[in-house]
C-alpha cells in the first residue's frame, strides 16, 4: 500500500490507510478519513473521521471491530461522525478541514447515566481530565471513552493525589465508575493491599518449603537473576561484584559506626537477603530477621602517604577477587582504614545484585548521618517505611504480563541495525595516547578483562550544559545521552542506533525513592538521529525516552528469551544524580581525597562498553566514565571513545545551534594521522595515462 499518511503513534509507525482499510470494511461505514491528534499532554492519537451508512453506528462498536482487527496502538481514540467528508477544489479529501475531535462524550451503546455523588462523581472528574471528555457516565466504558494503558496511569496518578488507591489491574478489570468504586480504597483506611504482605508472592507449593524464622520472602527479580548468572558464568572478569571507596572525615568511633550500620541493616530487608537460585519453583529471594554486615577497622595512622595508598590499592585488589556466597545473607561488607585523626577512607564491597547505585548512594549518606548522630549524642529512630521491594517484585511481574509493554519492545527491536563496536587487533601498534585530563583515572587490566577511563567534568562545562537542558525545555540527562548517541553514530557509521539505557522502575508512591534494592532494568533504547542542530537531538532524545516510561519494567531478559537469548546491544549508558551525596559533601562529612590518594572502586558489567555521567562524593562537578571488557576493546580505542564524549560535550556549549553531525569528534593526534595518510604525492612522468598503460602490458 502507499505510505503517504504514516505517523508515529506511542513508539509505533502506523499506515493511516490500513486503519482506514479496515473502518470500511464495517457494514455500516460508507466512508472514513484517520487523521493523528495530539492531546495536551503531548500525546499522538488517532482520529477517526466517519461518514456511517444509514442511521449510522456507536462508536464503541467500531472501536470493538477495530480492536477485533488491529493492534491496539492503530484503534482510533476518538470517532467523529459527518453527513460529508470535506473536499478540496480537486475532489480530494482536504485533511486540513477535518473536525478536531470534540471535549464531548462520544456516543455510545451505553445510555449515559451520571455518576452517584462522592467516590463515582470524584473518580468521574478524574476521567474527563484524563480522557479529555466533558462527562462521564457511571456505566461508560474507560476504554470506549478513548482510555489506553498511558491514560490509566495518568488516571492513577490523578487518585493517588486525591488519596484513592487502587492498582491499574482493578482498573483494566472494572473498567466503568459503578465497577472501580467496589475496589478503591481511601488512603487513610485502606490498609496494606493483599499483594504486599509478607510472603503473598510465595505459592503455596514454595511456601512449605521455606526455612523456618524468615520475614518475608519473594521471587527475584529477572535482573537479579541475571546478574547472579553472569556473575557465575565469568568468574575472571566477576560482573556485578562491586566495590567502592570513598572518604570520610573526622575522628572515627568504631562503637557508633557500628551502631549506625546495624541500625541501616535492621530497616532495610534488602540487607537481610539472600537469594536461593534453585530449591524452589521460582528463584527465590529469603529475608531474614536479622544479619551483620561485617566491618574491618585497620589503623594506618603510623604509615606515611605512600605506604597509605599502597595498602588501600592492595585492599580494593583484595575485595575484588573475594566475591559473595549468594546463599548468605548479607551480600555486603565493609571496611574503613583510619589514617590520621581525622580522615578515614571508606570501602563497601556489595553484590550489585542487592542495590542500585540510588539504595547504595541513600544506604551510605544514612550510615554517615546516623554516625553523626550518634556521635552527637543523639538517639535516632527513623520510622519505618510504606514501601517494600516487594512491591516493585509485584509491579514487574505485572510488566511481565502486559501484553502493550511485550508489544512495544518488540517493535522497538525490530530490523535492528548493526549494533557492534569496531573490534581493533590486539598487534595494532598505538598510535593515538588521547588526551589527558587532570583529576583522570585509567585502569586496564586484560587478565581480568576489566578497563576503565573516569574524568571529572569541569563545573563550568556541566553548567553550560545545564544551561542548555533548561533553554530546550529537556532534562539533563537528555543533553548527555544526546551526545553520547552521537559518538555512538560515528562509531558504527550508522544514523540507526541502539543501545542499552538504563532505566529506573522505582514506583510511584510514599516512601519508595527511600526503599533500598535493584530497581533497574536495562532497556533496548533506539533512536533514528534526526537531521538538525544539538537542540534537535536532544528534544528527540527526550521524547523518545518519554514514550518508553510506561513500559521500562519489562525485563530486558524476557524480551531477549523471546528473541533467541542474544545479546541486543554492545553498549550501556546511565545516567545518575546521586545528590544525597552531595549534601553529605556539603556538609563536610564525605570529602574528596587528598591529590594522588583517591582510590576508586570497581563496578563491572557485561556488557562490552558501559558510558556512566553520574554525580558522585568528591567531585563538584560530575563524572565521565567508561567501564569496558579489556579482551574486547583495546585500552587505545577505549580512551578514544572516551574523548569523543568530551569532545561531543564541548562541541555542543561551543555551538548549540550547529548541525551536529558535521561536527568533527577528532582529536589533534587524529587529525595528524589523517593528514599522513593523506600525504600521498608522488611524481608521475608527463606522459598520457593510455601511453603508461601500454608501456606497462609491453613490459609483462
Amino acid at each position: 500500500g502507499r505510505v503517504d499518511h504514516m505517523v508515529k503513534v506511542r513508539g509505533y509507525r502506523v499506515e493511516l490507510g490500513e486503519v482506514e482499510a479496515a473502518l470500511r470494511a464495517h457494514p455500516l461505514v460508507r466512508e472514513c478519513v484517520v487523521a493523528a491528534h495530539d492531546d495536551e499532554w503531548g500525546h499522538t492519537d488517532l482520529v477517526a473521521h466517519v461518514v456511517p451508512d444509514g442511521e449510522g453506528v456507536p462508536a464503541d462498536v467500531l472501536r470493538r471491530w477495530t480492536q477485533e482487527r488491529l493492534p491496539t496502538f492503530m484503534v482510533p481514540r476518538w470517532f467523529v461522525f459527518l453527513d460529508s467528508l470535506p473536499l478540496t477544489s480537486r475532489g480530494k479529501v482536504d485533511r486540513r478541514a477535518l473536525p478536531a475531535p470534540p471535549a464531548e462524550r462520544p456516543e455510545l451503546v451505553q445510555e449515559f447515566v451520571a455518576p452517584l455523588a462522592g467516590l463515582e462523581e470524584s473518580l468521574a472528574r478524574i476521567w474527563g481530565r484524563v480522557l479529555g471528555v466533558d462527562r462521564v457516565g457511571r456505566h461508560d466504558d474507560f476504554f470506549d471513552l478513548g482510555g489506553d494503558s498511558i491514560r490509566s496511569i495518568q488516571v492513577l496518578g490523578k487518585a493517588r493525589e486525591m488519596g484513592l488507591r487502587f492498582a491499574l489491574q482493578d482498573l483494566f478489570h472494572n473498567p466503568t465508575l459503578a465497577g472501580l468504586v467496589r475496589v478503591v480504597r481511601h488512603a487513610t483506611d485502606a490498609g496494606r493491599e493483599p499483594a504486599r504482605e509478607p510472603f503473598s508472592l510465595v505459592s503455596a507449593e514454595d511456601r512449605e518449603r521455606l526455612p523456618e524464622g524468615l520475614v518475608d520472602a519473594y521471587p527475584m527479580a529477572e535482573l537479579q537473576v541475571g546478574m547472579v548468572y553472569e556473575m557465575e558464568l565469568d568468574p575472571d572478569r566477576r560482573p556485578y561484584h562491586n566495590v567502592h571507596s570513598l572518604r570520610i572525615t573526622g575522628p572515627f568511633d568504631e562503637t557508633r559506626f557500628q551502631d549506625a550500620v546495624t541500625r541501616v541493616v535492621d530497616r532495610h530487608p534488602i540487607l537481610r537477603t539472600s537469594f536461593d537460585l534453585s530449591g524452589y519453583t521460582q528463584p527465590m529471594q529469603l529475608v531474614h530477621p536479622t544479619a551483620e554486615i561485617p566491618l574491618t577497622v585497620m589503623d594506618l595512622r603510623g604509615a606515611d602517604a605512600h605506604e597509605r595508598q599502597a595498602a588501600l590499592a592492595e585492599f580494593v585488589r583484595e575485595q575484588r577477587r573475594e566475591v559473595f556466597d549468594v546463599s548468605v545473607a548479607p551480600l555486603c561488607r565493609m571496611a574503613v582504614h583510619v589514617l590520621d585523626d581525622e580522615t578515614s577512607q571508606w570501602t563497601v564491597t556489595e553484590h550489585h545484585a542487592i542495590l542500585d547505585g540510588w539504595s547504595l548512594a541513600s544506604t551510605l549518606t544514612e550510615i554517615n548521618d546516623l554516625y553523626q548522630r550518634l556521635l552527637a549524642g543523639e538517639v535516632p529512630a527513623p520510622r519505618p517505611l510504606r514501601s517494600t521491594y516487594r512491591d516493585f517484585i509485584a509491579a514487574e511481574r505485572a510488566a511481565l504480563a502486559s501484553a502493550d509493554s511485550h508489544d512495544f519492545w518488540l517493535e522497538r527491536v525490530a530490523e535492528p541495525p548493526d549494533r557492534r563496536l569496531p573490534r581493533w587487533p590486539s598487534d595494532r601498534p598505538a598510535r593515538l595516547a588521547g588526551r589527558t585530563v587532570p583529576g583522570e583515572w585509567r585502569e586496564h587490566n586484560e587478565a581480568e578483562g576489566y578497563g576503565s577511563v573516569r574524568t571529572p567534568l569541569p563545573e563550568e562545562l556541566c553548567e553550560r550544559l545545564r544551561g542548555l537542558a533548561k533553554g530546550w525545555g529537556v532534562p539533563f540527562k537528555a543533553v548527555v545521552l544526546a551526545a553520547h548517541l552521537r559518538v555512538i553514530s560515528l562509531v558504527t557509521g550508522s544514523s540507526d542506533v541502539l543501545v542499552g539505557l538504563t532505566a529506573n522502575g522505582r514506583l510511584e508512591e510514599a516512601d519508595a525513592t527511600d526503599v533500598r534494592g535493584l530497581f533497574l532494568n536495562t532497556v533496548p533504547f533506539r533512536l533514528r538521529l534526526p537531521e538538525g542542530n544539538w537542540r534537535d537531538l536532544a528534544r528527540a532524545v527526550f521524547e523518545a525516552e518519554r514514550e518508553l516510561l510506561p513500559h521500562r519494567r519489562y525485563p530486558l531478559s524476557a524480551l531477549q528469551r523471546e528473541l533467541g537469548g542474544g545479546a541486543l546491544f554492545e553498549v550501556n549508558f546511565d545516567y545518575n544524580d546521586f545528590h544525597q551525596f552531595g549534601r553529605s559533601s556539603e556538609g563536610g562529612a564525605l570529602g574528596p581525597a587528598d591529590p594522588g590518594m583517591d582510590v576508586p572502586g570497581v563496578a563491572r558489567t557485561n556488557f562490552p562498553l558501559g558510558v556512566t555521567v553520574s554525580r558522585e562524593p568528591g567531585v563538584r562537578g560530575l563524572r565521565l566514565g567508561l567501564e569496558y571488557d579489556a579482551r574486547e576493546l583495546a585500552e587505545e580505542q577505549a580512551v578514544l571513545l572516551h574523548d569523543y564524549h568530551l569532545l561531543a560535550l564541548e562541541a555542543m556549549v561551543a555551538d548549540p545551534d550547529a548541525a551536529y553531525l558535521d561536527v568533527s569528534l577528532l582529536g589533534e593526534a587524529q587529525h595528524a594521522l589523517l593528514a599522513l595518510w593523506n600525504d600521498t604525492a608522488a611524481q608521475v612522468p608527463p606522459v598520457p595515462v593510455h601511453q603508461m598503460v601500454q608501456a606497462r602490458a609491453t613490459a609483462r
